[in-house]
């Protein structure tokens, strides 16, 4: 379907009807708060909306079911939204979709019923730049009509990027035929997205597919063309299933957009694959819209030979393959010892659990949690924990080192000497408990790793725990 222009500047007409979501206050079926939201919508939006080549979807007759997830999605992809908020106060439900249709920067047109004196109401400090029309309640005025078709027209005129680091864009299918490329219509995309596949003037918004096809074929090789479009023919078949339910099948690319002719370098000898990363369509399957990622493929791309010889780039990016990389080489964790004396127990105990808890698979914590002192073979588990630690943290308490700390000191020390300098396997680091200023004269060997204070560890344990157990850690 070829693009007609229109009068007012930079907005295409496609013929199609675009999407066009309406937050209402709904009321009961026969309240007045329902009663009024009709009249606006046969009177104001609804004339409106042809007027501007819109399809208005309410969320009542249209979403089914499923309607939170519809609402969602109008919100995230409808090309145009129209809030009507009824009067002041407003309706909590309305103010909620209005925010959630802010923060998606897509185009919106507020509504709102005058005051008793025919003015516009004190509106919330976050809506006070929108657009707005006021309604009388009174009577129906023909000229809000003109007024609403003008605000539409110029809020489309509006540049609004998707904010969105890679490439992406908001399709709506307007009918229940999705095979077509004139049924399909861009009403979204980022920057990234608009200089990638954007025509001459640099926007894809409001391009058919088939016009996008059209300034696709001109950057692309003619192999790469045909099997980039030959595979989308069957991706649309695959999303016709699921939108009428009668397919499972998994609507998925696997022939990218090479190009060798587009008009930024930077996109020359790149390879670009679509992914739908969301979509929907109601109950009744009139529309369907679908949020596409083009992610670059470059790496994973591979060269293919059609029928006659031709080659062309094919993603080899497997999604539904079953193949499993081979397991990486497994690391043993760090053995860390925990000396200190018995008054210190519960804030050592601190340092311990945290060690177990952040970091479960890269360092096994040991500390004497049963008095071993009390027994009468605790040198040689004691021993054995120390022979066995890649680490240990010497905790220092106001009381200095017990005979039991004293004597694991020795066995500490007698580990930091048969080091390699260059590259130590063993590692100490003497902890500095609350009222502790400096180290004991007896325990100055453990200086060579570094000192640190329980005070800073409990500031952020993870953060200071990693950084003195995995130095070499950046």
């Amino acid at each position: 379907m070829a693009t007609v222009d229109v009068q007012h500047d930079n907005v295409r007409s496609t013929g199609l009807e675009r999407l066009c979501f309406l937050i209402t206050p709904m009321g009961q079926a026969s309240s007045l708060v329902r009663k009024r939201a009709n009249e606006v919508f046969r009177d104001y939006i609804e004339p409106a909306c042809k007027a501007t080549e819109y399809f208005p979807v309410r969320s009542d007759p249209m979403l089914g079911p499923r309607i939170r997830q519809g609402i969602t999605n109008a919100l995230n992809c409808a090309s145009m939204t129209i809030a009507y908020m009824g009067g002041n106060p407003w309706n909590p439900n309305v103010m909620i979709e209005i925010g959630h249709r802010m923060s998606t920067k897509l185009p919106l047109v507020l509504l709102c019923d005058q005051d008793k004196c025919g003015k516009t109401p004190d509106f919330p400090f976050h809506l006070q730049d929108l657009w707005v029309v006021t309604l009388p309640v009174a009577r129906v005025d023909p000229d809000k009509i003109e007024e609403l078709v003008n605000v539409i027209r110029a809020v489309e005129k509006e540049y609004r990027p998707l904010e969105w680091p890679h490439p992406i864009a908001l399709i709506n299918v307007r009918y229940r035929e999705t095979v077509s490329t004139q049924d399909l219509i861009y009403t979204a995309a980022s920057k990234g997205a608009e200089e990638l596949f954007g025509g001459d003037d640099n926007r894809l918004v409001g391009l058919t597919m088939k016009e996008f096809f059209h300034v696709a074929k001109r950057r692309m090789p003619p192999a790469q063309f045909a099997a980039f479009r030959a595979n989308q023919r069957q991706v649309r078949k695959d999303i016709q299933g699921r939108m009428t339910n009668t397919s499972n099948t998994l609507a998925r690319a696997l022939i990218p957009m090479y190009f060798d002719q587009h008009p930024v370098a930077k996109y020359n000898d790149r390879a670009y694959l679509p992914v739908i990363l969301e979509d929907h369509t109601p109950e009744n399957k009139d529309w369907y819209n679908m949020r596409v990622l083009y992610l670059d493929v470059t790496s994973v791309s591979q060269k293919a030979t059609n029928s006659r010889g031709e080659e062309y780039y094919y993603c080899a990016l497997d999604v539904n393959g079953e193949a499993k990389l081979p397991p990486l080489q497994p690391t043993s964790p760090r053995r860390v010892f925990l000396s200190y004396t018995r008054p210190d127990r519960d804030m050592v105990k601190q340092v311990f659990t945290a060690l177990k808890e952040l970091f479960p698979r890269e360092v096994e914590p040991w500390m004497d949690l049963e008095d071993l002192y009390a027994v009468s073979n605790y040198p040689e588990k004691l021993t054995k924990a120390i022979q066995d630690a890649d680490h240990t943290l010497v905790f220092c308490g106001k009381g200095g080192p017990g005979n039991g700390q004293s004597w694991e000191y020795e066995f500490i020390t007698a580990k930091l000497i048969e080091n390699d300098r260059d590259k130590p396997k063993f590692r100490a680091n003497a902890v500095l408990l609350d009222g502790v200023e400096k180290l004991p004269d007896k325990m100055l060997a453990l200086k060579v790793h570094g000192i640190v204070r329980m005070a800073e560890i409990v500031q952020d344990y993870e953060n200071s725990l990693e950084q003195i157990i995995f130095p070499d850690r950046k």
